[in-house]
């Protein structure tokens, strides 16, 4: 947040002028302490491997000590694994130098064959960081990879056996909105398409982080049956019907001090190789100022006010908003405002009648012209736009469009009508849901990046709202990308401010992370909840103000907390003698 550099100065000579007046010696032992942790995380542990280039057998070292070991490597082929434990033939082996956009690395090759398939496996010491990635090459593809589960993988490499005993502990993130879980490394270690990146850590808090490096749709760890149920396997998931020629698969693993620190190294690293820019508060109007929300646990959510439609109801909120001077610079509109098809699905992305009758653009000029945040969902499979001409995977549950005109089409139309952010939900649902998505290495990523392109173009921004892990992986590539929901859905009384664990994971990742709406006054009358008492309304608003997400109070006319919310904006000086004062 800006703020006036006299303030700035005062503050700090408030603070240095505080510090003079003496310490106490527990305030001494404090700032002793303090600075002994500032400076244990400034030292990275040192990461090494060592490789035998006959059998493929390879172990990864910090600070000396070995914490993984190999287990096998291979390729799932026609209903069998080709490994080089047993069917694989080694064929060669090379070692060269390169640079690519992290920087200098050697280089090392293993080259084997099932006496069909070629299969390469390489790994890449990065010279100045601490940082391995690890690459499964197919230059002559794979045909009939499939086992029909995506808990298992395809392809193994890296492999790591997990010993019954282990000084080693993992964080890591699993399911819808990417949850985390901690544990020992060997009990309940989250694996599949479900689960997110693993770090591992021991008591002196040296820590490794290992995840995808490319393909993030489709690459996953696993536990699989037919390796050893205690083999820590990376690869792609056993859905995929088979592997294009030429295609490579990689995985990055990296090291740091503290699990923290150590999540944001990676995600930089990430960040760096594909190009893609750190979110701020600046990346768009929707992160940078006040706006009203109306997604799910907001009290306009499917409810309007008694005898009112939808248009009249939100007009009615910016008229309230405007008499409090409650500076909402944005409004955002859930699922309520569009038709839906068969399973809920999307069937036209465009306001019904009943719902804003005179049109979204005539609506967004009766609110002052105000930037929109427009939800969207999984497109039905009776969707409209297969009728006007536009490629889907059209299956049982919903559709995936198959290239970037269809989402060319609905941005820029919205686009005319104020919306500045496309908010994509639902990600999990249409992901899990069909198979197009998850049989192809190329698919998922292919629709998510489609997306991405034609809102760049646009100059418009996305969030992802219940997105799994990988689709925040994904995003690393994607700049129109700029931040994520942190959380569930709000509903009064469910603790959403809770939001620290995945804040870190998103905030590693470049995304800026959004807690969801709330509630500012405890009672809201004629809910629709389970309960309409919200006993946490200041801890809800500093979630919101703290995550430098969205701020999106979500009240009932007559209702809002005034006070509250306008603690959550900045007022500064302008330096400019014509403008006293502005509000963000």
């Amino acid at each position: 947040h800006r703020v006036d550099r006299r303030q700035r100065q005062m503050c700090i000579r408030d603070r240095v002028s505080t510090q003079s007046t003496g310490f106490t010696k527990l305030t001494k032992m404090k700032t002793q302490i303090f600075l002994i942790l500032i400076l244990a995380t400034l030292a990275y542990s040192r990461l090494s491997i060592s490789i035998d280039t006959k059998n493929g057998d390879y172990q990864v070292q910090v600070d000396g000590t070995t914490w993984l070991s190999s287990g096998s490597l291979g390729f799932h082929t026609a209903g069998r694994w080709y490994t080089n434990k047993a069917s694989l033939r080694w064929t060669g082996s090379s070692n060269s130098v390169g640079t690519d956009a992290l920087g200098r690395f050697n280089m090392t090759v293993l080259n084997w064959s099932s006496g069909v398939t070629p299969f390469s496996i390489r790994f890449k010491e990065y010279i100045d960081l601490e940082v391995v990635v690890f690459e499964q090459d197919f230059p002559n593809g794979v045909p009939e990879t499939a086992t029909g589960k995506n808990s298992e993988v395809i392809t193994a490499f890296p492999s790591f056996t997990v010993p019954e005993s282990t000084d080693l502990f993992f964080y890591s993130y699993i399911g819808t909105f990417a949850y985390p879980v901690i544990g020992k490394f060997n009990d309940h270690l989250p694996v599949g398409v479900q689960a997110g990146p693993i770090v591992l850590y021991d008591n002196k808090l040296r820590s490794l982080v290992i995840s995808p490096f490319s393909n993030f749709m489709v690459g996953i760890a696993s536990f699989t049956e037919a390796l050893g149920l205690n083999q820590l396997s990376f690869g792609l998931q056993g859905k995929i019907l088979s592997i294009p020629t030429g295609f490579t698969h990689s995985v990055i693993l990296s090291a740091g001090n503290g699990v923290t620190d150590s999540l944001y190294t990676w995600g930089s690293y990430l960040l760096k190789y594909y190009g893609k820019q750190r979110s701020t508060i600046k990346s768009d109007t929707i992160i940078q100022n006040l706006g009203y929300w109306t997604d799910n646990g907001a009290y306009y959510y499917y409810k309007t006010e008694p005898g009112l439609n939808y248009e009249q109801t939100m007009v009615g909120v910016y008229d309230y908003v405007q008499k409090l001077k409650v500076p909402v610079k944005n409004f955002q509109f859930d699922s309520w405002w569009y038709p839906k098809g068969v399973n809920g699905g999307v069937k036209l992305w465009e306001p019904m009648d009943n719902i804003f009758p005179s049109g979204m653009a005539s609506v967004d000029k009766q609110i002052g012209g105000l930037p929109l945040a427009l939800h969207n969902r999984y497109f039905s499979p009776d969707n409209d736009y297969i009728k006007m001409g536009y490629d889907f995977f059209v299956e049982e549950f919903c559709a995936l469009p198959k290239t970037e005109s269809l989402y060319t089409y609905i941005m820029q139309k919205a686009k005319s009508w104020g919306m500045v952010l496309y908010e994509q939900d639902w990600l999990v649902t249409t992901f899990l849901n069909m198979n197009a998505t998850q049989n192809n290495v190329y698919n998922s990523r292919n629709w998510l990046v489609n997306m991405g392109n034609a809102a760049r173009k646009l100059g418009l921004t996305i969030q992802y709202c219940m997105p799994l892990p990988n689709h925040l992986l994904q995003s690393v590539e994607i700049q129109s990308v700029t931040q994520s929901r942190a959380s569930g859905d709000y509903n009064p009384s469910n603790a959403n401010w809770k939001v620290g664990h995945h804040s870190l994971f998103l905030w590693s990742l470049g995304l800026i992370p959004f807690k969801d709406d709330f509630w500012t006054e405890e009672s809201q009358p004629g809910c629709v909840f389970h309960t309409c008492e919200e006993p946490n309304t200041q801890l809800e608003t500093i979630s919101a103000v703290l995550t430098t997400g969205p701020v999106g109070p979500s009240d009932r006319i007559g209702q809002l907390n005034s006070t509250l919310v306008l603690s959550t904006c900045l007022l500064y000086t302008s330096p400019s003698p014509r403008d006293r004062q502005k509000s963000r």
